[in-house]
């Protein structure tokens, strides 16, 4: 559905005012992960690139610009104010993979899965020689998202 609502973004006739051209047409999405989509997102708009870095996407992901601007709970200072109870509801979530995906904003949750501790910095390693003695073996992962 956002790859086909993309191609209706446009602007024909229209003359910007200078401080506006290349800034439009524009699509603003806002998401948090977890639930339905969860993989879609991230992959689309979160992983390969660093946050808050401007790109330019090539034409077969519809030639825009995109970037990724996390946020975390406390990003939003006026939620703890209007809404003290907010928190407490967010812990309520029954688990805590979630509410941290939630609370800090993180896309790297899996929530439900057999291993819920897991973390980039511990569990991804930077790529290196595999030295010749070491066992070696293969192994499959059918994956939640595209086998």
């Amino acid at each position: 559905m956002y790859r086909f609502l993309r191609n209706r973004v446009r602007m024909v006739g229209i003359t910007l005012p200078a401080d506006c051209v290349g800034k439009f047409p524009r699509i603003l999405c806002g998401s948090n992960p977890g639930n339905s989509g969860h993989l879609w997102v991230k992959t689309t708009f979160i992983t390969g690139t660093m946050p808050l870095v401007i790109r330019k996407m090539p034409p077969s992901e519809g030639g825009m610009r995109r970037q990724f601007i996390p946020a975390r709970l406390e990003d939003n200072p006026s939620m703890a104010k209007d809404d003290p109870s907010y928190m407490d509801r967010l812990s309520g979530l029954g688990s805590a993979s979630l509410v941290k995906a939630m609370r800090d904003g993180d896309w790297d949750v899996v929530d439900g899965a057999f291993f819920d501790e897991w973390s980039n910095h511990q569990h991804v390693l930077t790529p290196f020689a595999v030295p010749r003695h070491w066992l070696r073996f293969r192994s499959g992962d059918w994956g939640s998202f595209s086998p």
